[in-house]
């Protein structure tokens, strides 16, 4: 039995060889597809950095107040975290990483509900 904790797998070897093939044989569509995706990527961002930042805030905090029943809680919490997050001039930086949740989850339900379905 001991003798079979004595060898490894060199899994990590295998690995990093069929990365490098991947990346080496497919470098013209994961090119493209790094294109498509900055594109929509700086798109949707734009379109969201066009909406001045106290507006969305207002926005945001006004849809907290009614999800979460008018109780203040979450309401205050959604208004300070948001208006701290724009103090600190981290607002594009912020909408970088909703278009990236909200571009991963679209594609993640396209790809996930007909794989659901087939299943």
């Amino acid at each position: 039995m001991n003798n079979l904790l004595n060898y490894q797998l060199p899994v990590a070897d295998w690995v990093e060889k069929l990365t490098e093939w991947f990346t080496t044989t497919f470098a013209g569509l994961f090119a493209f597809l790094q294109t498509i995706g900055q594109a929509v990527m700086s798109g949707i961002t734009n379109l969201l950095l066009v909406i001045p930042a106290p507006v969305f805030i207002l926005l945001l905090t006004v849809v907290a107040f009614f999800i979460s029943k008018k109780r203040p809680g979450l309401t205050l919490f959604t208004l300070i975290g948001l208006w701290f997050i724009y103090n600190q001039g981290l607002w594009s930086d912020l909408m970088n990483t909703v278009t990236l949740v909200l571009l991963s989850s679209m594609i993640s339900i396209i790809i996930g509900v007909p794989l659901g379905i087939l299943m």
